[in-house]
């Protein structure tokens, strides 16, 4: 039963239909003067607005008032028409109820120079200079991209805010809209914002090419082409199994495309499947069991290759890349419909990446649930350059938290790695005869997608980064670089001293301790890294 708002005078004519159905009587003059888009719709021909007569559909009141659905919630039509008519103002207390108004405000076109707009901005304008950073969460909560980069003006004013922010420290900083952001915000948009204060901040670029021009949201556009070389027929090569034996089961997708299968196949890759075949009672003309399901004839297409045995109908033959966001598509349908073969084969498959596509594999793990893979894609991202200011598309389908925990992971990372190296090299009471700077291991030369800028949108790639070298080889690359420099040093110093006393030359010897210092430095490398990885997945994957 429909709830009734304080808008319900008797000479109203026309209702406005809340999203929680609260019906709120107002009237076609006042919300056209506040308003061009309601004027404009006001004026259109239309059956709903000249009909005086009650009807079935629910599109107008017993009295033949025309209703009019809309998308928000009935605190929000409250509190913006109340700012619209001449009634007592609503209390504009917290910022968020602010700001899904005024985005209401400015979607529907309400005039900017009247009260209910000012009032809005003003209300909000305060909240974004006194708390900066809970003003932005709000404002990306609600794809308000002007008071975004006005948040990050201010932010990016407050130094110690500023530094917090690109550190991912929240924890101080932490309230209520934060803490939403960091739940229902993305990873892109929280990405953007550092990105946005490092590059200002530093006045140069630090990092690839990213889609910074807004600090908004915005839903990344699969590779159309990509897609459709996987888009096959199910089974091409093997036709013939559908001609000996014709399929006895049609899939209406979302848009109602049909998809014919084969029951068994259906009834074994799946239970769920299976007790919907058992309880469906719609047939096609041909006698074929019928199931209407809600997930996109691209998607079940792939499901049905699965059920057929072909593991890989979302790998690109050419190239052997994967839609990232395909995949985590198909491990969701094969959460939901309970099969678990496609779930291990999705799994097996993700593994893959983790090495030549590290970030975009640990953003595909989060979104998955699957710790163990998140853990050691962030752990190979290492070898990435500044991989905590690189994009992956992805992060528009992560919560921000997956994103603020891989950059205090990786800072911590970075911590540990000068701490080892300082504990090494303090030992004994001195510093050792040469003393690399292990941190080149956490700034290689390593970018995502390094030639392939093609592909940047949402594609696992494979073979994107150079082979690289384990953690112990690159170490000792590092102390045998700075070994020879010293040796030629010293070499250098020798042949000068001979031929001015005259005498042979005494060659320098290397340390007969490299490789023990290598792999030794190695092995605390190691000890460090694993020290922190094991708290930092936990926290992004047990947020409700």
């Amino acid at each position: 039963m429909d709830s009734v708002s304080s808008f319900d005078r008797p000479d109203r004519d026309v209702v406005l239909l809340s999203s929680d159905q609260v019906k709120f009587g107002c009237h076609k003059s006042v919300l056209s003067i506040a308003s061009p888009f309601f004027s404009d719709m006001f004026s259109l021909p239309q059956n709903l607005s000249s009909s005086a007569q009650p009807s079935d559909d629910g599109s107008t009141e017993p009295d033949g008032t025309p209703i009019i659905p809309m998308t928000e919630v009935s605190k929000t039509l409250d509190t913006l028409l109340r700012l619209i008519y001449p009634v007592e103002l609503p209390t504009l207390e917290d910022p968020y109820h602010v700001a899904e108004v005024l985005s209401a405000a400015r979607k529907y076109l309400i005039i900017p120079a009247s009260n209910c707009l000012t009032t809005l901005s003003r209300s909000f304008d305060t909240f974004l200079t006194n708390s900066p950073l809970p003003a932005f969460a709000v404002a990306c909560l609600c794809n308000m991209q002007d008071e975004v980069a006005k948040a990050a003006d201010h932010i990016l004013a407050a130094k110690a805010l500023r530094g917090n922010v690109l550190n991912a420290h929240l924890a101080t900083l932490s309230d209520t809209h934060v803490d939403l952001f960091m739940k229902k915000g993305s990873s892109a948009s929280f990405y953007r914002l550092r990105h946005n204060l490092s590059v200002r901040a530093n006045a140069s670029d630090r990092t690839q090419e990213a889609p910074t021009s807004s600090l908004v949201t915005e839903v990344a556009v699969p590779i159309a082409e990509y897609r459709a070389s996987l888009a096959g027929p199910i089974m091409q090569s093997s036709a013939s199994l559908f001609n000996r034996i014709p399929p006895d089961v049609v899939l209406y997708t979302r848009h109602d495309v049909p998809l014919r299968a084969h029951k068994l196949m259906l009834i074994g890759s799946s239970p769920v499947l299976a007790s919907m075949l058992d309880t469906s009672t719609e047939t096609a003309a041909d006698g074929a069991a019928i199931l209407r399901l809600p997930e996109s004839a691209e998607l079940l297409r792939h499901v049905l290759h699965f059920c057929y045995g072909s593991m890989t109908s979302i790998v690109c033959p050419e190239s052997s890349d994967v839609d990232a966001r395909l995949l985590v598509d198909m491990v969701h349908i094969a959460e939901k419909y309970a099969m678990d073969k496609i779930l291990d084969a999705m799994k097996m498959l993700l593994r893959t990446f983790i090495v030549s596509d590290p970030l975009q594999t640990y953003y595909a793990a989060v979104l998955c649930g699957w710790e163990d893979i998140a853990r050691e894609a962030a752990r190979c991202s290492l070898a990435i350059r500044d991989p905590d200011f690189t994009y992956v598309t992805l992060m528009e389908e992560c919560p921000a938290s997956a994103h603020a925990a891989f950059v205090r992971y990786y800072a911590t990372c970075k911590q540990v790695l000068t701490e080892a190296r300082r504990k090494r090299y303090s030992r004994g009471g001195g510093a050792s005869s040469f003393d690399p700077d292990y941190n080149f291991i956490l700034s290689g030369t390593h970018t995502r997608a390094e030639g392939r800028p093609a592909l940047e949108s949402g594609v696992l790639l494979r073979k994107t980064l150079r082979a690289l070298p384990e953690e112990h080889v690159k170490i000792a690359e590092g102390i045998y670089e700075r070994e020879i420099n010293k040796l030629k040093d010293a070499y250098a110093y020798a042949r000068s001293s001979s031929s001015m006393l005259a005498a042979p030359i005494k060659y320098p010897q290397p340390t007969s301790l490299l490789l023990n210092e290598s792999f030794q430095m190695d092995l605390d490398m190691h000890t460090a890294l694993d020290k922190v990885e094991l708290e930092f997945v936990s926290t992004i994957l047990t947020q409700p």
